[in-house]
């Protein structure tokens, strides 16, 4: 008799990691959010999330790019709506508590040279504060009551503090003799008793967070090697002969100039009048630049996005949100930005 073959088709348990925005910022602060998100803090959201690994960032020498678990984040919504539901103001209890951090945070970013003492007693309201902070996400969530998103709107306007946080750490990283961009891949308790010189220049060739915590050194593709079970969508996609990218219209306008791309302060630096500044993402430490530039273009970000405010303010031309405007267009190459039609192209 013939062999019978029995085929089992499983179904694919690979954790998908999404894409969710690139910026130039720092792992301590990502690693607060992320702690925040898991619930260990002060309000009681996250806790007890099933699905986890919840975030990963990837540093990739320039700027640190975030891959969220997207049932984690699915989940931590759905816990989050709950939380604010039983609890009708806690809300407005949490906008109240961040306005009260906010002068003795501004205290601390004011002072470069913080005793190891100071900066123990810095970090745990940095924490608190970043953890108000998640309730942001109501605020993008589509199923949030109207008074709820636009409380959680407020909330994002409770000043810049992932950009003071940043520009804070940056100077104490300084301060103790140590380039400033290693304040990218420290943890927050790194600060005090920073790593060997040899552990952070492999770390700012490339380095994985997970969860806020593990630091792996080196590529994501090295990473995902030794991690099969994790899938990130998009990771070695590529664009060939590709000239146009689409986006949502932030501004309109109409212009043409030469590309920037700006992922740090540093390309930021570099930029040129009436260049235009192509990022994944731009942040308050580009607005320098963003005063020269002719134009935004982005590829992540929403109507609400720093980029679109920002663009708003000066009346000129945006589009964001393209995916892919950092991956298609290189420094220097001739566009037409259409912020009518909402559209990019190579000229």
């Amino acid at each position: 008799m013939p062999t019978m073959v029995l085929c089992v088709k499983f179904p694919n348990m690979a954790i998908i990691f999404e894409k969710s925005y690139g910026r130039d910022t720092t792992f301590s602060l990502q690693e607060f959010f992320v702690e925040c998100l898991l619930g260990k803090g002060h309000v009681s959201v996250g806790g007890g999330n099933p699905h986890t690994p919840l975030y990963i960032h990837h540093f990739d020498g320039t700027s640190i790019q975030m891959y969220e678990n997207k049932e984690g984040m699915d989940w931590f919504y759905d816990d989050l709506s709950k939380k604010i539901s039983a609890s009708p103001n806690l809300m407005q209890d949490i906008i109240n508590d961040q306005y009260k951090l906010l002068p003795f945070l501004k205290e601390y970013w004011s002072n470069p040279s913080l005793t190891d003492a100071e900066l123990a007693e810095y970090l745990p309201l940095a924490r608190r504060a970043m953890e108000n902070l998640t309730l942001y996400y109501l605020g993008i969530d589509e199923g949030s009551p109207a008074a709820v998103k636009q409380m959680a709107t407020e909330l994002r306007k409770v000043d810049e503090l992932g950009a003071d946080h940043d520009g804070f750490v940056r100077r104490i990283v300084e301060s103790r003799g140590y380039p400033a961009a290693y304040a990218n891949v420290l943890h927050a308790d790194e600060l005090s008793a920073m790593p060997a010189r040899d552990v952070m220049d492999k770390r700012m060739r490339g380095a994985i967070m997970i969860d806020g915590k593990e630091i792996f050194a080196g590529t994501l593709d090295e990473y995902t090697s030794q991690h099969p079970e994790y899938e990130f969508e998009g990771l070695g996609q590529t664009h060939t002969n590709v000239t146009e990218v689409h986006g949502q219209v932030a501004q309109k306008g109409l212009v043409s100039g030469k590309v920037r791309i700006v992922k740090n302060i540093e390309q930021a630096n570099a930029l040129l009048e009436r260049e235009i500044i192509v990022s994944p993402m731009t942040t308050p430490n580009f607005i320098a630049a963003m005063h020269k530039a002719g134009a935004f273009v982005t590829d992540e970000g929403g109507i609400m996005c720093h980029a679109a405010i920002v663009a708003r303010e000066m009346k000129k031309p945006c589009v964001i949100g393209t995916k892919i405007a950092t991956q298609i267009f290189r420094d220097g190459d001739m566009v037409e930005v259409d912020a009518e039609k909402g559209t990019v192209r190579k000229i």
